[in-house]
């Protein structure tokens, strides 16, 4: 989908990958793949912040490109903020 190892597609998430991913977007993956209704999209990994300032837009224009014209929503959180404490 993207070429960049920082975003992934959320259909592809699983619990396995919270991690890398947060508990909520992978929460999600998993919907998707037991067919839910939950609508497609993409997410940063942990790995995105390891990017050289430089990188990161690169990164982010594959995000936007994925999803093409739009409309899309954009839902922000660090992974820390992503537990059951939080939620």
């Amino acid at each position: 989908m993207t070429g960049s190892t920082h975003v992934r597609p959320l259909r592809v998430g699983r619990m396995a990958d919270a991690t890398e991913v947060g508990g909520k977007a992978a929460s999600l993956g998993e919907l998707l793949a037991a067919g839910f209704g939950v609508p497609d999209g993409v997410v940063l990994t942990a790995g995105i912040g390891d990017l050289a300032d430089g990188d990161r837009p690169a990164s982010l224009r594959s995000v936007t490109d994925a999803l093409g014209a739009g409309p899309f929503a954009v839902r922000s959180s660090s992974i820390a903020e992503d537990g059951a404490e939080h939620s």
